[in-house]
This record gives structure tokens, C-alpha cells and sequence, in this order.
């Protein structure tokens, strides 16, 4: 389901959704070919606050906001401002096509609905996506050079507030 196109362009919309999970996204710088990592949080089920749906799934960038909520566990769910954005993603369609599809942008204001509190996790970008790489390492799964050193931002973090947790 996707109801994007039933929001006014250039709206801001208070909205509750559902957190699944977290992963990071890589980027690759052009000028050195080199590849960044920024944290992004996956949401289901998202609706108006008026319990209207807007849709079924959406990454969201994994904004400060949502990290100063602390660790948030699958099936938190949380309410939020957010804009709509009309023909703001380029996407390709197929080999040859690309199209414009609207999306949500700039998510503000995140509060868990039941007003709990999680652990903390790092607000800084760089330990949040080590963080990320940390908590979903498969067994056996060995980083490359440039995500070890996102965890070791992380273990960094994690060394330098040994109170702020118990273990994550």
C-alpha cells in the first residue's frame, strides 16, 4: 500500500509508525571512490495519527532524534512529524526508464507512544552506524576494513560511557 499521493506537496503531517530495524546505508564518495556508511531505521505500518494509512513500509535516515530515543527494540512504535515530498525520488523503473516517485522527508519529533525509555545508543553518526554493524553481525561474518572502522568508532563510544548502558 501506498497512499503518498493522497498528502498535499510540501505538508507537514504528524504520523505513528512501527520501528523494524536498523542498517546502514553505503555511499560512495566520487571524487575517491571511497564508501561512507550512514545509519537508516525501517519502519512499518505507517498512518496519519489519525489512524488514516500512508504506507506499509519507509527508511527513514537514522536521524539524531530517533538516536536520542535510546536503543528502540523491533515493534516500538513511535509518532513523528514528517514532510511529503512530491516527484522527489529519482527511481529506476527498468534498464533504460527512470521515474519520480514522491517520499516522506525530514522526520522530526520522534516519541515512543508508550513513553518508555530506551538504552542509550550513540547520537553521533559514525558510532551509531558501528553500533548498527555490531548488532546485526551474522556469525562467522568478518567486517571489511572500512566497516571495522565504524565498529571501532562504536567500541570507542562504548569505552568512553561505560555508565550510560548495561549490555548492548
Amino acid at each position: 500500500m501506498n497512499n503518498l499521493a493522497m498528502l498535499l506537496n510540501n505538508f507537514r503531517y504528524k504520523m505513528i509508525g512501527t520501528f523494524v530495524g536498523a542498517d546502514n546505508e553505503p555511499n560512495i564518495q566520487k571524487s575517491t571512490g571511497k564508501v561512507f556508511y550512514h545509519p537508516v531505521a525501517l519502519f512499518k505500518d505507517i498512518c496519519l495519527e489519525d489512524g488514516t494509512p500512508v504506507i506499509d513500509k519507509y527508511w527513514f535516515n537514522y536521524v539524531t532524534g530517533l538516536r536520542r530515543l535510546g536503543k528502540l527494540e523491533p515493534g516500538t512504535r513511535l509518532s513523528f512529524f514528517v514532510y511529503c515530498e512530491r516527484n522527489r525520488v529519482i527511481v529506476e523503473l527498468n534498464k533504460d526508464e527512470f521515474g519520480l516517485m514522491d517520499s516522506l522527508s525530514v522526520p522530526t519529533n520522534f516519541e515512543r507512544i508508550d513513553g518508555s525509555v530506551g538504552e542509550p545508543v550513540p547520537v553521533e553518526e559514525r558510532p551509531m552506524s558501528g553500533h548498527i554493524f555490531v548488532k546485526n553481525k551474522q556469525k562467522n561474518t568478518v567486517f571489511d576494513e572500512r566497516q571495522q572502522w565504524y565498529v571501532d568508532q562504536y567500541m570507542e563510544w562504548k569505552h568512553q560511557n561505560p555508565r550510560r548502558f548495561r549490555k548492548l
